[in-house]
């Protein structure tokens, strides 16, 4: 995942930490520390994009955490889903 300044956000499985570490340098300037060992994936969400959601695998996990940003880090906006269907040889968006 990658925020508005460009940062990557990375789940370290095994470790129990998200890291947000700087592209061209390859530095983390940031851990989020987890009370599990296997972070899964990581997304932004909320009205602001300024929450990080955390997805977790068991044994310990097997959940989904939610975490407010600091320094006005947020997210980008995804791509909306769109569903086509074909009809008598047309395409029409539903």
């Amino acid at each position: 995942q990658v925020d508005s300044d460009g940062f990557l956000w990375i789940a370290i499985s095994g470790a129990g930490k998200v890291v947000r570490l700087e592209p061209s340098a390859g530095v983390i300037d940031m851990i989020v520390e987890l009370p599990v060992k296997s972070p899964t994936s990581v997304t932004f969400g909320g009205k602001d994009l300024d929450e990080l959601f955390i997805t977790t695998r068991g044994p310990d996990g097997g959940g989904l955490y939610r975490v407010k940003m600091p320094f006005g880090i947020k997210g980008l906006p995804e791509p909306e889903f769109q569903t086509f269907y074909h009809e008598s040889s047309t395409w029409r968006r539903i």
